[in-house]
């Protein structure tokens, strides 16, 4: 992976979507992160993106009928994960690759204490405070980012993601929200709502448009039915018998085999079908699968 690809990346989320208070965003690292204890947002300002509260489309308050948005999420790339498992050095059945393969969810949901509190600035706006997307690292002693069948049904989400570019050796993935920010009216969801595709639209406009144009990725795969929607409708050029490919949504981990099996499948279909693995990968892979590895 060029370095120019992961400093855009950086740029864009660290000086653009979240106020990160850093020299130059470019060289911002999980290093740096750590060694700060979490990431350390500019005084003053807003502390991330306030493009749709300015713009309109979003409200700037905390009572009124515009969608409100809050929790801002970021993208994390492979680097990080290798980062923050350093001291873990599994062996995958298949060796590791540079192919860039990006995967998307739709958008931030619950603030279960990975956010920056409210404070006093004119426009509220909740930045992560944990590295977005990474396993929880107060439990990494006895975490295997091998074990995929554990990994992608107990736990958070960073466990499961972590699984899958260790599993799957994608040393140049990249995983992201469509929507950085989490939505809301008066605290309800505004899912089906012509004001959240308004605001939905916009942040695929400014942000996820750009990471795409940025990383280039061979293979998108999208987590759940709305980004998947939101991706096809916006990005022709990926094609959803190729290289767009829906997984189930990890929200369906507690049905542990169908979710596994499902799951699974998929990503070894779309990363063979885009020459990312091989078919003695995908066979050595799709045995370690039924053999519970």
């Amino acid at each position: 992976m060029k370095n120019d690809i992961l400093s855009g990346l950086r740029k864009l989320n660290f000086e653009e979507l979240i106020h990160i208070d850093t020299d130059d965003a470019a060289d911002y690292s999980f290093e740096t992160y750590t060694a700060n204890g979490g990431h350390k947002i500019k005084a003053g300002g807003a502390g991330g993106c306030v493009r749709c509260e300015t713009s309109g489309l979003a409200s700037q308050t905390e009572m009124d009928s515009k969608p409100k948005l809050s929790l801002i999420s970021h993208g994390a790339h492979s680097q990080d994960y290798l980062s923050l498992l350093k001291g873990k050095s599994p062996k995958s059945s298949i060796d590791w690759r540079d192919n860039p393969v990006l995967f998307v969810l739709e958008s931030p949901s619950t603030d279960s204490g990975q956010y920056h509190e409210e404070d006093t600035r004119e426009i509220w706006k909740k930045p992560a405070r944990s590295w977005y997307w990474l396993p929880d690292e107060s439990k990494l002693e006895n975490y295997d980012p091998l074990n995929y069948a554990k990994n992608s049904t107990q736990g958070k989400y960073g466990e499961y993601f972590a699984s899958i570019i260790y599993r799957f050796g994608l040393r140049n993935a990249y995983v992201t929200n469509m929507m950085k920010c989490g939505i809301s009216t008066l605290g309800k969801p505004i899912f089906d709502s012509g004001q959240y595709k308004c605001v939905r639209d916009n942040c695929i406009d400014q942000y996820l448009s750009r990471e795409i144009k940025i990383f280039q990725p061979e293979a998108i795969f999208t987590f759940g039915t709305n980004a998947y929607d939101g991706v096809r409708r916006n990005f022709k050029e990926y094609d959803p018998s190729r290289n767009l490919i829906c997984l189930p949504h990890p929200a369906s981990r507690h049905k542990k085999n169908k979710f596994q099996e499902m799951s699974h499948e998929r990503l070894l279909i779309g990363l063979k079908l885009n020459g990312i693995i091989n078919d003695a990968e995908a066979h050595i892979l799709a045995t370690d699968f039924m053999e519970g590895r």
